[in-house]
Parts: structure tokens; sequence; C-alpha cells
């Protein structure tokens, strides 16, 4: 009798389940999931003997004699996918082994990672199967006992819990845990599993057949394949830059050193300390690949830009890359994408393999490697990202080892940490948790409420920052600045406009000298290395306060220029309503007080004394803030109980246009809410928006046609049918059905919607106007 296999590669099921198992094994070792940090779970269990367990168990269902039959179909992962309702494999190696073992002890985790190693199966009317007994009741007698047979040639009690009866019929597992008190580890635990098991599975199933037998029969060592999913990094030497202050230089690298001794280290450096540097001296004495990490696709382009230029003035040959929107925009060396040895990217493409099933193959890169975290301030919020974030920062720092190391780099740190941190088990602060290092310059600010009598001056140089996109695009049309920056730009005018912000007001630049003025919303407080001459302050956090001064005469060498701070409060409709979904109203109200208690009348203060005030405050609010922190983990983690990969069941081999829509874009982890694309007329010439300048927006796009004079607009279908017709003439070819009568036109504004889940077909927006110098602007009446 052929033995059984695991794929169309030949793999034989057996020793693809024994490797696979092996793997996950070495995986956990290279994690520090062993030695003095070994995790024990239940009943002197260990988690590395679970591991292993998880992937002899994993592709269980494959030892049916339907699957059997079914390789070499069109889809060889999934074989059964054309096969009705009948089971995954996944489907039926947690059902069967959830027939055997309890699902109350440490064994729910293990079958949570078996089922959740694949996506779940969901029919195109949104069904799926919910239950053991439902998917078992699928099999015939004959694939029972081939399960029987296959199963009971290992020894599962050295992973599983035997102690406790099985339970009857269960429900499918969720992706995440409920965390009602905020604070356990399951979740974390979950999400150590699955990585390594998902990471070792598909490495496992690369192989080629010559490959594979040698790692299976042991003539290739097991590390070897550790290195793929996460190599060691290739920094080599580095020199003091010449040019570079020696002392300035000897500094970092002290931090960097004293770092990189602890498992996940805080550095508290103020604006313009060279945190860039320092990054990549940790990373040096770290000797892992780096994942190097921003909130967002602005601060990674910098933060790419300056690592380039400090790898080169320290005469490191490390390969790097930029990776964001899915693909690396900008390398050198010769890696692979996304195998550099430094890997710049944004938060997203860390976090959405925890919920994508597409990219899960990153899950132990991303657990795994080292990590800065580069103004990680900024994921502070009540989305279900923050949610994941802490997930996998608990993941890193509660459950694995001191060998996977994580720098957090912020000038603004707050208490993050709290939501991860352990007693006994805390994030290294440095220099402590109530200071910061010296700021890189003594200079002063001149600082002043608007509402004081300081004596009005020429403020040129100014940088205004609001914290509403409308608010700054009512201070552009006063005539009194020349650019304007916020998020509500074209990825190509957002880029043009952000070149010109560096290039005058960078180092180097003339923006202050020519008396230039910029007028921006919170894009521009973090990452940018700028230096402003005057900065008006619309207050919303302490956070975004000190974020601000950075940009202010940021190396020190506007002194004899007077700079200057003016603090308000922008009372307009528009901020408030900002403030309250970016801060906590009672804490921005007690900041406020705190500043005005500080500059009650005008006066100078350098960035020392900022700090101070800053961490004062955080000390005199500690349990406040804490209690902010989790209890927006606990909204954004509600939200991502939701969450979880699903792949369809029965796809049609050439789905119809309309079809082909659905589920293409599904809700991210920035916004529980779906997204949708939306296109809008271009001011100079009418003409919308093409496909490289489409925009996208959640729930508030919807809200927008939802009710009153919008929405009959969008049903007014002789109307729209000329939208459509210039959206067709703009690039976006399958709005050509509906030109042609082939489709039925959307007669609701449901069904506008469900188009516009499809970035090729938007949704007309005609509430709102595009110019290249105010970004998308309400239509006037």
């Amino acid at each position: 009798m052929p033995p059984l296999l695991a794929n169309s590669k030949g793999q034989t099921l057996r020793e693809h389940s024994l490797l696979v198992g092996s793997l996950a094994r070495a995986m956990a070792v290279r994690c520090g999931l062993t030695g003095a940090s070994l995790i024990r779970l239940t009943s002197g269990i260990q988690i590395l003997d679970v591991l292993e367990v998880l992937g002899w168990g994993h592709d269980l269902g494959k030892a049916t004699p339907h699957f059997q039959k079914a390789l070499g179909s069109p889809s060889d992962e999934f074989p059964e996918a054309n096969d009705g309702d009948r089971p995954f494999h996944h489907e039926i190696s947690w059902a069967y082994l959830a027939d055997r073992f309890d699902v109350v002890s440490h064994n729910k985790w293990l079958l949570n990672a078996i089922y959740w190693h694949h996506a779940r199966p969901v029919a195109p009317n949104g069904d799926f199967l919910t239950s053991k007994d439902e998917i078992l009741s699928k099999l015939s007698q004959k694939e029972k006992q081939a399960l029987d047979a296959f199963a009971g040639g290992f020894d599962w009690k050295k992973g599983f819990r035997t102690d406790c009866p099985p339970c009857g019929d269960i429900e499918l597992p969720d992706l995440f845990a409920k965390d009602g008190g905020g604070n356990n580890d399951e979740n974390a635990i979950l999400h150590v599993l699955r990585s390594i098991l998902v990471a070792a599975d598909r490495l496992v199933s690369s192989l080629e057949q010559d490959e594979f037998l040698s790692f299976a029969n042991g003539t290739n060592s097991i590390e070897k394949l550790v290195d793929r999913a996460s190599p060691p990094i290739s920094l080599g030497g580095y020199a003091e830059p010449g040019a570079y202050d020696s002392v300035r230089f000897e500094r970092q690298r002290d931090i960097a050193l004293e770092a990189s001794r602890s498992k996940t280290s805080c550095v508290r450096a103020p604006a313009g300390f060279g945190k860039t540097m320092l990054g990549l001296l940790w990373a040096a004495a770290a000797r892992q690949s780096v994942l190097w990490v921003a909130p967002r696709n602005i601060v990674a382009e910098a933060v790419y830009l300056n690592a380039c230029k400090e790898l080169d003035a320290l005469g490191m040959s490390a390969s790097i890359e930029l990776y964001l929107t899915g693909e690396r925009q900008a390398a050198r060396g010769d890696a692979p994408e996304f195998g550099s040895d430094i890997i710049v990217t944004n938060i997203d493409s860390v976090l959405n393999p925890m919920v994508d099933n597409r990219t899960a193959g990153r899950l132990f890169r991303t657990l795994g490697s080292a990590m800065v975290l580069d103004e990680f301030h900024e994921l502070v919020g009540d989305s279900p990202l923050f949610a994941a974030f802490v997930t996998l920062m608990r993941a890193r720092h509660r459950i694995c080892g001191i060998e996977t190391k994580t720098l957090l780099l912020s000038a603004t740190p707050s208490a993050a940490s709290s939501a991860w941190d352990a007693k006994g088990n805390e994030t290294a602060q440095l220099p402590s948790p109530t200071s910061h290092y010296p700021p890189a310059h003594t200079g002063k600010y001149r600082i002043f409420w608007e509402d004081s009598v300081e004596p009005a001056t020429n403020r040129t140089g100014r940088l205004s920052i609001f914290n509403a996109v409308a608010r700054s695009q009512a201070a552009f049309a006063t005539g009194e600045y020349h650019c304007l920056a916020h998020s509500k730009f074209t990825p190509t005018d957002r880029r043009r406009i952000f070149d010109s912000i560096l290039q005058d007001f960078g180092k180097g630049g003339t923006g202050v000298a020519e008396g230039k003025n910029v007028a921006a919303a919170l894009v521009i407080q973090a990452a940018m290395d700028v230096s402003f001459l005057h900065l008006d302050e619309r207050i919303c956090s302490p956070d975004f306060t000190l974020q601000r001064i950075g940009r202010i005469d940021r190396w020190g060498h506007l002194q004899s220029l007077d700079p200057s701070i003016c603090l308000s409060v922008d009372p307009s409709p528009n901020d408030q309503a900002a403030t309250r979904v970016l801060y906590h109203p009672a804490l921005r109200e007690k900041w406020m007080a705190a500043l005005r208690l500080a500059f009650h009348e005008p006066r100078s203060a350098g960035l020392a004394e900022l700090y101070e005030i800053y961490n004062r405050f955080h000390s005199e609010h500690r349990e406040e803030i804490c209690d902010y922190i989790l209890a927006s983990y606990k909204q954004g983690m509600e939200a991502l109980i939701d969450y979880g990969p699903v792949k369809p069941r029965n796809p049609a081999p050439e789905p119809a246009e309309d079809e082909a829509t659905r589920g293409r874009s599904k809700k991210s982890l920035r916004n529980p809410m779906s997204s949708w694309f939306f296109s809008v007329r271009r001011k100079a010439d009418g003409a919308w928006l093409g496909p490289e300048e489409l925009m996208d927006e959640g729930i508030e796009l919807k809200a927008r046609f939802q009710r009153g004079s919008n929405e009959k607009g969008l049903l007014d279908s002789s109307r729209m049918l000329k939208f459509l017709k210039d959206l067709h003439l703009a690039g976006f070819t399958r709005y050509r059905r509906y030109l042609k009568g082939k489709g039925a036109f959307p007669d609701s504004s449901k069904k506008w919607f469900t188009l516009a889940r499809n970035a090729e077909t938007p949704l007309p927006d005609f509430t709102r106007t595009y110019d290249p110098h105010y970004g998308l602007q309400e239509n006037q009446p």
C-alpha cells in the first residue's frame, strides 16, 4: 500500500508531520522558549513538546482516502476546496482531536492552533461548518478508520493533557480569546503557538523532494531551516563616523549596548537625539535580523532614508529594504523581498498576518526577529490595531525568552508598556521610568499662551499644527501659509508636499530664512526631520505637544532668532470632535491645566524642563493614564474577537464581475468597519481622480450617503450614469458593463457600497472636491 502523502510534491504525510514538529520545536528554541524562560502550561507539559505535537496533528485530516485521491487537483493546498460542504483537512484535524481530548485545559490552545493554521472555509452565502460533531458527521466510517490508523502512530500525551474526559459537541474556536480583565496571557500563548506552527508548516511544504528528504532523515541540520524563517543579521563591523560628534556617538553606543542586555527596552530620548543611529547600533549588538516598525508610511519612509545614510556613515554592509503596501518600495543589497537584514516597514505589515492568511507565513518572523518599534506611542487607541499590537508585545515580552529582543523608541512613550508588562517582568526604561536622556541641545523657547499679553512679533518660519484637517485647510485659506500638509491628499501630492517641506525645513533648508510658514494636521508631528522657528500648538495630549515641539529649533541652530511656542485651545467644533477621538477628554483638561500652571506668564524654557513637565504629569496621573490605555486595549479586543482569516469554499472557476468584488476589501485592523474606495472630482478640471489617485475611507464615507439629499443623489440614475462614464474614461474599466447595460444599475445605497469594496469600482463621491493644494475638501453650497 503506497504511503500517505502530505502534498503533490511527494512529501509523505508522516515525515512531513514529524519534520514540521521538529522544526516548530527548533523555532521555539530560537525564540527563547527553553532554559530559564521555559513556559510550563499545565501538568508539567512543556511548550516545546506542545509545538512538536502540533506538527504531528496539524495535517491529520489529510490521512483520509478522499484527500489522498484529490491530490493533484488545481488547488494542491486545498484539494477539497470544490467538494460541496465537505470539511477541509484542517477542520477534520481539529474535530478528530477535539473528539479525543478535552477542551477545558490547555488542550484548547493546541486545538486553536490546529484549526487556524489555515483560514476558515466559508461558503458564498457566509455559511461554514460550526461544530465538532457537524464536521465529523460528514466523514464516512472508512475515513474515520483511516484517521485512527494514522493517529495511532503518535504519542499524543506528549503534548495533550489526557487526564480529563473529552467534552461533548463543541463549536469552532475563535482566533482570539475574550479578555474581560484585560491582562491575561491567553491570546499571547495562542499567537506564539499559531505563529510557529504556521511558519514551520509553510516552510516544510515549500521544500522540494530531495531537500525535504535531507531534512527528514537528519542529513541536513534543522537550524538551516530556522535561519530561513528568521535569518541572523550580517551587519558586520562598524567604525565611528569621522564627521560625527565623538561624545554623542559614544553615548549612543553605550545606550544601545545597555538596551541590548534586556529583552524589551524603551529608550526615552528627546527629539533630535539621533534615534536612528541608536537603533542601528542596537541591531548590531542584537545580531539578529531586524524589523524596524513605524506607525505610518511617512514615518517608515523617513526612517529608511535616515537608516541608509547612517549605514553608510558607519561603514555597515547590511542589506536593508523599505516594505510598504504589500511590496518592496526600495532596497539595498541582494536579499529576497521581505528577507533583508533590516526591513523597514509599517505596523500594518507586522500585524496584518495575524488576521490575513495570505501573509501568515510571516508570523514567525514578526514573532522571533529583533524588532525596533519607532514612535510606538502613536498606536495607543481603541482600535483592533492596538489590541493586536498588545497581543504581539505580550507574546514577545511575556512568553518568549530574552533571545527575542525589542527596542522601543519614542520621545513620548507615555505608559504604553503597562499594557504588556507583568510584575517582575517590566520593560527596561532608559534612563529611568520618570526621566529622559539629556536633549541634544540646551537652547530655549519663548513659551506663551495665545491669550497672554505677549507682544506681537513677526513669527515667520512658523509651523501651525491643527487637530482637525478642516481647521488646517481653513488656516491655509487665509494666505498666511506657503504650504498645507495633512492626510487627505493623494499619494503623489502627499509625497510632493513632504519633499517640499523637507527641502525647506530639513538640514540645510532655507525655509526659515525665507519666512515660509506651514499649516498642518497631525501627519507632520512625528518622525519628520525638520526644524521650524515658531510653533502654534493647539493642545490635544501630552504626547502630541512634546512631539510637535520636537519640530522647532530641532538642532539648536536657531537660538539667535528667538524660537517660540504659542499654546492655545481651539474651541471649534471640528477640533473638539477630533480631540475626543484622539485622547481622553479628562486627561486633556488636566494636561492643559499643567501647562497653564507652568506657563501662566510668558517665559523661556528648554527641552529638559519641558520633558520634566511631561514626566511629572505622567507620574502624577499614572493610574488614570494606565486605566485609559487598558480601556483602549479592551475596547479594541472586543472588536478583534470578530476577526479571523476566511477562505471561499467552492469558488467559481471564473467568477462574475459582481462576485469578484466580494471579499476584496475586508475590515482592517485600523478600522473594525469595512473600508470603501471612492473617487472625487478634481477642482481644476472637473475630471474624476483616476486609479493612481484613488482614496479610501471607513464608516465616515457611508454615513455621507445614508440619509437626506446625498442618498437621493446617489439614487438618481441619470446623474450617476454620467459620473460612471467619466470614471470609465479615468481608467475604471469595470464600469463598462453598466454603461453597456450588461449589469443591473445600482438602485440602492447598499449596492453602491458593495461595488465600492473594490478599488476598481469606486463610489463617485459628489459631496467633496479635490484640490492639489488643499487636498480633499467639502463642496461649498
